[in-house]
Formats: structure tokens, C-alpha cells, sequence
């Protein structure tokens, strides 16, 4: 497993993610325990269910980010359509909220 894990980073460092967060109720544990193994860390925002997990994500980009508009700061958001519809619309929801992030 350890082999395959590293064959794995090798490929791909470029996407492994700096943060999980979100409020964990999808997440599969090997995924979590994969990425947190790597470094990875994890904020579970469970307690906070006013906001979806994309828009948690993209505030704390937003909030960890100094002067959004002269940093070359580049969101990749994948998944966010194709699903429940009104997981679809909080997603478009949050993409016009930051619409000034790239």
C-alpha cells in the first residue's frame, strides 16, 4: 500500500490538496486517512451547517489569501454541478459570492 501511495503522490503532487474542509459527512475515512497521512490537514466544520462546504473552502481560501485582487490565486472547483439541483444552485450560489476570486 505504502508503494502504491507514493507512485500515487509522484504522479499527481501538483493536486494534493493543502486543506480538507468541510463538514466530513461524505468524505470516505481511507480518502481522509490518505491525504491527512500526506500532510494533509483536515477541519471538520460540522457544527456549522448555515454554509455549504464549497463556500466554506473558498472563504477560507479567501481569508487566507492577502490582497485577493493582486495575487495570482487560481480556484479549481470540480463536482460542483451535476448533482441534486439545489446542491447545484448553492454551488452556483457561492461561485457569484466570490466572483472576484479567479
Amino acid at each position: 500500500m505504502a508503494s502504491e501511495t507514493n507512485a500515487m503522490v509522484e504522479r499527481m503532487p501538483r493536486y494534493q490538496p493543502d486543506v480538507i474542509k468541510g463538514d466530513m459527512d461524505s468524505i470516505r475515512y481511507e480518502v481522509l486517512n490518505f491525504y491527512t497521512k500526506l500532510g494533509c490537514d483536515a477541519i471538520d466544520e460540522s457544527h456549522g451547517q448555515d454554509t455549504t462546504d464549497l463556500y466554506k473552502c473558498i472563504s477560507h481560501i479567501n481569508n487566507l489569501t492577502p490582497d485577493v485582487e493582486k495575487s495570482d490565486l487560481c480556484v479549481l472547483v470540480t463536482g460542483a454541478l451535476g448533482g441534486r439541483f439545489d446542491h447545484e444552485a448553492g454551488n452556483i450560489n457561492v461561485l457569484c459570492r466570490f466572483s472576484s476570486l479567479r
